[in-house]
């Protein structure tokens, strides 16, 4: 219960804007997950992202990485059907030609997690997300059986 934060920060064009990240020297992941309603509008949020992570690319020290995240309890997405939406995102964030780590929950089954790691664009899996109250392998968002 302690996490219902949610997602909250400026967005991606005010923190490129800031030079902490340009600056830094050692390499690190940047974490993005979209927050709209819908699988379509999911993908072009996250084109938008990519669009203007694209541009900022060059102007970093270091090597950085993208962490997708399909994992977060705070937000209203249906997480039943994401397996075939990461597929679509690792497609579109291969262009980068960056690190991806796709992050999901400790509900996702084994079978969703392998298919998504296979995926030409995955570099790893993160399972370290909280998960929502009240969700159980019987209501797991990726697999839907965690015995799969």
């Amino acid at each position: 219960m302690l996490n219902s934060v949610g997602l909250s920060n400026p967005g991606i064009k005010v923190l490129l804007g800031y030079s902490q990240w340009k600056m830094r020297t050692e390499p690190f992941l940047i974490s993005f997950m979209s927050v709209e309603k819908n699988p379509a509008e999911r993908i072009e949020e996250l084109k938008e992202f990519i669009g203007v992570l694209s541009w900022h690319l060059y102007s970093f020290r270091t090597k950085i990485g993208l962490q997708l995240n399909f994992s977060c309890p705070n937000t209203s997405h249906n997480l039943w059907d994401l397996e075939e939406e990461i597929e679509t995102a690792l497609d579109h964030v291969s262009r980068l030609k960056i690190p991806i780590a796709v992050k999901i929950n400790a509900l996702a089954s084994p079978r969703a997690a392998a298919n998504i790691s296979r995926h030409r664009a995955c570099d790893a899996i993160c399972v370290s997300n909280s998960i929502s109250l009240g969700r159980t392998a019987r209501t797991n968002p990726l697999g839907k059986d965690i015995r799969q």
